[in-house]
Parts: structure tokens; sequence; C-alpha cells
């Protein structure tokens, strides 16, 4: 299993900086992975949370690249959200 977390870790596409995966074992005896969850919806059960906390602290972030156009877009509001004066 922890051959499989490591796969599918090392994609370079992946949903979240953190997250958790819900993996099941198939009748083919592979896992498949049945669903990813950001790490707050995540059940911790009998994790050592101090642990995960540690884990998350040391790994490395990379800023992921931004379309610049987007980015433009999100800067400058369009005029129809431009907040206007109120009729007297």
């Amino acid at each position: 299993m922890l051959a499989f977390a490591e796969k599918i870790a090392a994609h370079p596409w992946q949903p979240e900086r953190v997250y958790v995966l819900d993996v099941s074992v198939g009748q083919d005896r592979e896992p498949h992975v049945i669903e990813a969850n950001n790490l707050g919806s995540a059940g911790l059960y009998a994790a050592d949370v101090q642990k995960l906390v540690d884990a998350i602290e040391q790994m490395k972030f990379y800023l992921r690249p931004v379309n610049s156009s987007l980015a433009q877009a999100a800067i400058t509001a369009p005029r129809s959200l431009t907040p206007r004066a109120r009729p007297a």
C-alpha cells in the first residue's frame, strides 16, 4: 500500500498541497483510489496528530504557475461588479 501511495504522491498533478485518499483493494488485489479529500474533512481516528502536523510542517511547498490572464481578471473587477452610487 505504501508503494501505491508513493506512486500517487509522485504524480505531477495533485488536488491540494495536503490531502487524504480513500483507497480500497479490489478483487484484482490491486489498490484503487475511491476519492480524494482535503485534510480538513479527514477522519483522523487513531492517527498520531502530532506526527501528522510535524510531517506537514516539514513538507516543501511549491507555488503553482498562475495563468497571467486569469490573475489579471481577478485583480481587475468588471464594471458590472463595481459598486455604483445609488440614485437619490
